[in-house]
């Protein structure tokens, strides 16, 4: 074999496996830019799927679950108000009736402030109402923003849809409300003006209203 033989095959040989490493590595790189390509597709595929997986376990968090725990909070606090009102009209009309004013101005008056109060704590009530529902939204939007955050960092569909199940679980459970105060009913004043005017002085010595024996209403006289 000749010598330019020779350098035609040794040329052809190390020129073969330049071709080579080419079409299979990428422009040399070892196949990486391959591998990492393959691994962002995973990992796009993986965080689509847990995404989904805290979306479908939340997906019960809407208006409507807002508006029940709002309600929910009335339905534990009107009874009670409504209780303590009427405890409190009732005692208002025996005091009045006991003292012959039963239909005095000081009765109209005593009547319109009883219910004035009423209004301002059943507004009380509604405000607390709106609070618990949107305390509920605020902890739910910070629960799911927690479990993507977790989702992104660990790349697991399966452990994000179970954490995700067992959240939803404690965040949908009916709340530990907190104990209702008294309400305070002052029913004093107007009668204290109409006892001044017709000279009678036993107010301060008698109260008109007391508190003993009374759950959970305060008469101040």
């Amino acid at each position: 074999m000749s010598f330019l033989a020779k350098w035609v095959i040794v040329f052809a040989v190390h020129h073969l496996g330049d071709c080579k490493m080419c079409l299979g590595g990428g422009g040399g790189d070892g196949g990486a830019a391959a591998r990492a390509a393959e691994q962002e597709k995973t990992r796009q595929t993986n965080i689509t799927k847990g995404t989904q997986e805290i979306t479908d376990a939340f997906s019960g968090f809407n208006d409507d679950f807002y508006a029940g725990r709002k309600q929910s909070y009335l339905d534990y606090a009107n009874p009670e108000l409504d209780d303590q009102y009427a405890q409190a009209k009732k005692k208002l009309n025996f005091a009045l009736d006991r003292r012959g004013l039963s239909a005095s101005t000081a009765a109209a008056d005593q009547q319109k402030k009883l219910e004035e109060q009423y209004n301002k704590y059943g507004a009380d009530v509604i405000s607390k109402a709106l609070g618990y529902s949107n305390q509920t939204k605020t902890d739910v939007e910070n629960t799911r923003s927690n479990l993507l955050s977790q989702l992104y960092a660990t790349e697991d569909p399966s452990a994000a849809a179970s954490s995700a199940v067992n959240r939803a679980s404690v965040l949908s459970a009916a709340p530990d409300f907190d104990p209702l105060s008294s309400f305070v009913f002052d029913l004093s004043s107007a009668l204290q003006r109409e006892n001044a005017a017709q000279g009678y002085t036993g107010l301060a010595s008698s109260p008109l209203f007391s508190s003993s024996g009374t759950k959970g209403v305060t008469y101040v006289g």
